[in-house]
């Protein structure tokens, strides 16, 4: 079944407002559409996206990398928001 154009804005919408209030405080951007393989190891899960050097772990239905800053009140990282399927939106953000 198709999605007619009045749901697909919807859908949108709906994604970008939950982006907007999830990401707010933060400075944040979007780097662009990735697909994601995730791995088990340990019984914790992870995403590895092709071309990154690093791993993601796997929180709720979402994928993040993120470190700290040298005075450990500050970060910076990635985050990859599920679109469908093992296709994410990779988000790159800092506070």
């Amino acid at each position: 079944m198709a999605i007619n154009t009045e749901e697909k804005v919807k859908v949108i919408e709906e994604f970008l407002t939950n982006l907007t209030n999830d990401m707010e405080g933060d400075h944040w951007s979007i780097v662009g559409i990735v697909e994601v393989k995730e791995l088990k190891e340990n019984g914790v899960v992870y995403g590895e996206v092709e071309g990154d050097r690093f791993t993601y772990k796997k929180q709720d239905n979402e994928f993040i990398k993120q470190w700290t800053g040298l005075l450990g009140d500050d970060y910076h990282g990635f985050l990859l928001k599920p679109i469908g399927g093992s296709k994410y939106v990779k988000i790159s953000y800092s506070c």
